[in-house]
């Protein structure tokens, strides 16, 4: 017998350490840990046992054992790889699950078995956000067991159901959740309990078949006490900060949080000097999870306060369609027809010549609709090789040619799901893949190159081309099937040649774009320049228009761009005419002319063309009610310009 005095370092009990913890046990809402100064725990009060679930004797029990070849394996997880021992999708294979389109951070849940072949479980996957609330997968073994697996988002519910037996686990952050039956009996061997961390018992641990321990009213309990903190407490941030106090290269942990064990905590840690050394230290430790529960509840009610907002201010504004600019009666009657196809879920074939902003429509239309929240994925028919036009928009599988992706790849139309495709210069595309883009456009699924199965996507297609379709049709280089299927809403954007009227408020939106890009400010648009715009067709339109300015914010000297600063084939043709003040630096006030000029002959045409319905004019110009008959009045539009027939309570604006 050692005389007192005499104990080992790694035996010796810190001095007042024992008596003074279990004191403090009795009365301390917060978890409390005391290690020697090798990092073996020689406390670990009450509350850290509840906190990070050290007691695995709840629910119906089971023996100790291990996972075996043929085990049914019931799996769940809000958040893959969050809290599971940090499972890949490729690790779901291992229970007959096809990890294809399985992304980390993924929902899962599935019914496999363990060594099956990928491709035999029942499953699904995808981010919980949005609309999703859940995820649920059933199957049955012959007539002998009917199986549940659920993610419910609403209720932070991961369910497992056997026979009508459930074993349903909650979760504040991210969890997973597995049973494994095994098929001859169909007992339920394992089942996952919190505070499978300490135990080492992770979802990704046992299917690699670590041994895991038994469960129920007459399990044993877990003792933390005399093992290291890293055996109960994998390496954390927090754990690495622990041991740097013990070794005084810290001085202390104040406040600060970490997650051990998959569970938010706030630490402190100070050292226990003895005799000017540190014997240990004392860690406490405050759960989280439901502040950061809340907090999480909060900024998701915050964000779907922000998303109404924003839908709201979608839908009472342009949204996008603001950005083009223009007043003609022409490009507002394609804003306007825009926006209605927009609240539908219709294809939409957008005609017109190169440069009129097509591709603006289209993103505006994506914006301003229900899918506005998913992606918005532009495919350039042209620009894509014609021997990988196939696998760009619909995927491959692996192997499916020399130097495919391993594990395949996606297409455009899988990645547009939940939200729209822009197929642009789609005239260009193979007779071949025009055959199976009209399948995939009538069956809503598609075939990647190389594959046998199925892939459904959900995306609102949008198509563009600058030929004449029902020419192509009619010479054979356009399936007609496909144009009438793509052909649902047809958007004609005007050239700028057939709108002149709006060449004041394309240079005004175009010339402080072009002018930041090239480092310049305030540069100004001469009256002589504006004759020549007038005068000249735009073969090229707002893109070329776009170029021209862009040359002539780099040519000038000053802030003023005359015609010497503009392109040589500009500037050399016929005497310029149009109707502008005379020649000379066009003037602030003589620029707002030229755009009422064009506002009022908006009006008087929109008006006209509804016949006199003022309400439907309002809708075409998409300006409010007020705004309109203040215009109406401001112009003289009241009643020398409308038709007799209109009614009194139209010609007058509201009191």
């Amino acid at each position: 017998m050692k005389p007192a005095g005499m104990e080992s370092a790694k035996t010796k009990p810190i001095v007042g350490c024992d008596f003074a913890a279990k004191a403090l046990d009795s009365i301390i809402a917060e978890g409390l840990i005391i290690v020697d100064h090798e990092g073996i725990i020689r406390l670990y009060n009450e509350r850290a046992r509840e906190m990070f679930h050290l007691d695995s004797r709840s629910g119906p029990g089971h023996p100790p054992g291990a996972a075996a070849p043929g085990d049914i394996v019931m799996f769940a997880t809000n958040a893959l790889g969050g809290d599971d021992g940090g499972m890949k999708p490729e690790d779901l294979s291992m229970i007959g699950v096809d990890p294809k389109g399985i992304e980390p951070g993924d929902a899962v849940v599935a019914i496999g078995g363990l060594g099956a072949p990928a491709g035999t479980a029942v499953w699904k996957a995808g981010p919980l956000r949005g609309a999703m609330d859940g995820l649920q997968v059933e199957s049955n073994v012959g007539s002998r067991a009917a199986l549940s697996v659920s993610v419910d988002k609403a209720k932070k519910t991961l369910g497992c159901s056997v026979n009508g037996v459930l074993f349903n686990v909650q979760y504040q952050i991210s969890l997973s959740h597995m049973l494994l039956i095994d098929l001859s009996t169909l007992e339920v061997k394992f089942y996952q309990a919190r505070g499978y961390t300490a135990r080492k018992e992770d979802a990704r641990a046992i299917l690699r078949g670590r041994q895991f321990v038994g469960k129920g009213p007459m399990a044993p309990r877990l003792e933390p006490v005399g093992r290291h903190i890293l055996d109960v407490h994998p390496d954390s941030i927090g754990i690495q900060h622990v041991m740097m106090v013990l070794s005084g290269k810290k001085a202390a942990i104040t406040g600060v949080e970490y997650d051990m064990n998959g569970i938010p905590v706030r630490c402190s840690a100070k050292p226990i000097v003895e005799s000017g050394s540190v014997a240990g230290a004392a860690l406490v430790v405050e759960d989280l999870s439901e502040l950061r529960s809340i907090s999480r509840e909060r900024d998701d009610a915050l964000i779907s306060l922000q998303l109404l907002e924003t839908n709201l201010g979608y839908w009472g504004s342009r949204g996008l369609f603001s950005k083009i600019a223009g007043a003609s009666r022409s490009i507002s009657a394609c804003i306007h027809v825009a926006q209605k196809a927009a609240s539908s879920f219709s294809t939409v074939l957008l005609m017109g010549e190169s440069g009129t902003g097509k591709g603006l429509f289209a993103r505006a239309i994506h914006e301003y609709g229900p899918r506005r929240n998913g992606p918005f994925i532009h495919v350039n028919c042209a620009a894509i090789p014609s021997a990988l036009v196939e696998s760009e928009l619909f995927g491959y599988e692996e192997g499916a040619f020399t130097g495919a992706r391993k594990g395949g790849s996606r297409g455009k139309f899988e990645m547009a799901n939940g939200g729209t495709i822009f197929l642009d210069e789609i005239a260009d595309l193979d007779p071949g893949v025009q055959a199976k883009l009209l399948h995939v456009l009538h069956e809503r699924v598609v075939y990647r190159v190389g594959g046998t199965s199925p892939q459904a996507i959900d995306a609102r297609v949008i198509a563009a081309t600058n030929r004449d379709l029902r020419a192509a049709v009619g010479s054979g280089e356009f399936r007609a099937d496909l144009y009438w299927r793509l052909n649902v809403i047809q958007i004609t954007v005007p050239p700028v040649r057939q709108r002149k009227e709006d060449i004041p408020a394309l240079v005004e939106s175009l010339l402080p774009i072009v002018a930041a890009r090239v480092g310049r400010e305030n540069i100004r648009i001469s009256d002589d320049v504006y004759r020549l715009f007038y005068s000249y067709d735009w073969p090229g339109n707002v893109r070329e228009m776009e170029n021209v300015l862009e040359s002539a914010c780099n040519m000038v000297e000053g802030d003023m761009v005359t015609p010497a600063d503009l392109p040589d084939y500009l500037v050399g043709r016929e005497p310029w005419r149009c109707d502008l003040p005379p020649t000379g630096e066009m003037s602030a006030s003589s620029l707002k002319e030229a755009r009422e000029r064009a506002e009022r002959r908006a009006i008087l045409d929109a008006v006209k063309a509804c016949g006199g319905d003022t309400v439907e004019a309002i809708k075409i110009l998409d300006i409010g009610r007020t705004s309109f008959y203040e215009k109406m009045k401001k112009y003289n539009l009241l009643t020398d310009h409308l038709p007799a027939d209109l009614p009194p309570t139209d010609r007058e604006p509201p009191k």
